[in-house]
């Protein structure tokens, strides 16, 4: 009875842990979803060595962590390569090789179309500022408003 409780205690925690995570950067999520897999192999790896969880089991559930992953390797290695850009075909838009449009660019930085160099400049210095991960803000968007500003100078 007490092993099932602790399931379902640990589900509902990691439930939890999910649905507040999915507010969060990538950087951090991804973060977050490292250490709960360590956490979870921890656990499993210490209910097996006190003679709890059978061994062949214990097996099974190690490897889910490492199919799913095989999984998202599967799918990079079968994308296409962004380094060679991309034409949208319903509007015609031009993307950049990372997939952000001119006009994502311009509404990032919150700039008008007709924007010239010193104000894509003064714009991201602007937004640097507030939004530099040595400032308290996420690597996240600060790589956001790089890429904008890149794109907007090339």
């Amino acid at each position: 009875m007490a092993l099932v409780l602790f399931i379902l205690v640990v589900a509902a925690t990691l439930f939890w842990l999910n649905q507040t995570m999915r507010h969060r950067s990538p950087d951090l999520r991804l973060h977050y979803q490292k250490l709960i897999t360590a956490a979870l192999l921890l656990i499993l790896a210490l209910l097996t060595l006190t003679g709890r969880l059978p061994w062949p089991v214990a097996l099974a559930l190690t490897a889910l962590p490492l199919l799913r992953a095989g999984r998202r390797w599967r799918r990079i290695e079968t994308e296409p390569d962004p380094a060679a850009g991309a034409d949208d075909q319903r509007s015609g838009r031009t993307t950049a090789p990372d997939g952000m449009s001119r006009e994502e660019a311009l509404d990032i930085l919150g700039l008008a179309p007709d924007a010239g160099r010193d104000d894509i400049v003064l714009a991201h210095r602007r937004l640097m500022q507030k939004l530099h991960p040595d400032r308290g803000g996420s690597h996240y968007l600060a790589s956001k408003i790089n890429r904008a500003k890149d794109l907007l100078l090339s």
